[in-house]
């Protein structure tokens, strides 16, 4: 299980596999600052659920260095009144992976992978899948945990009046559990479709009565 004090190796291992010829240590403090800045929901801890999650399904990926490295970067630019956030963070981690001697099919492959993060297209591969499914899974935890996540979300939000912000999280919400599925892998359709049908029906009645 990952947390903030094995952290840093976590990423160092990563960058090793992945064969990067930089200075990991370098790179992992830019991520932690960048993680670090006025976010509630899309901070460092974000990154440590997912990569958790992340372990979860490595079992059902031939390779889970390219979706681990997508995950450490996909939410890495983060500006409340960007449409952009998940295109930048994707064009960093893609620049990143070509200074650090990488690949340029790796490079592509983890900015096709943060993109998928913005949950404009359906995912074809299992890989696209579990990307996506592991950025949604907070919505099927216990109503507790969904409800902070939605606070947070609202605090990260300050310069929205609370008129435009409920309208954008029940345009999101509503397409969310207007799909014949919220999650695409049978291991976390099996695990949190169930919640987070009952969750995001609960927000959204009550947004009704705001």
């Amino acid at each position: 299980m990952l947390t903030i004090s094995n952290l840093y190796s976590e990423f160092k291992a990563l960058w090793r596999r992945i064969g990067a010829k930089g200075d990991a240590r370098k790179y992992y403090n830019y991520i932690i600052a960048q993680y670090s800045k006025n976010r509630f929901h899309h901070g460092i801890y974000h990154i440590i659920g997912s990569l958790n999650r992340l372990s979860e399904v490595k079992h059902l990926l031939k390779n889970s260095d390219k979706i681990e490295f997508a995950l450490w970067y996909h939410d890495i630019i983060y500006n409340e009144n960007s449409k952009t956030n998940e295109k930048d963070s994707a064009d960093l981690a893609h620049k990143v992976c070509i200074e650090n001697g990488l690949n340029n099919e790796f490079a592509k492959e983890v900015q096709e992978l943060i993109l998928m993060t913005s949950h404009l297209k359906e995912p074809k591969t299992t890989i696209e899948k579990i990307i996506i499914d592991i950025d949604l899974s907070t919505l099927g935890h216990q109503w507790e945990e969904f409800e902070r996540y939605a606070q947070n979300i609202r605090k990260e939000n300050i310069h929205s009046s609370d008129k435009q912000f409920y309208q954008k999280m029940s345009k999101f919400f509503q397409k969310m559990v207007d799909k014949k599925r919220i999650y695409y892998s049978d291991y976390f359709y099996n695990k949190y479709e169930m919640q987070a049908r009952t969750n995001i029906n609960k927000y959204l009645s009550l947004l009704k009565n705001l």
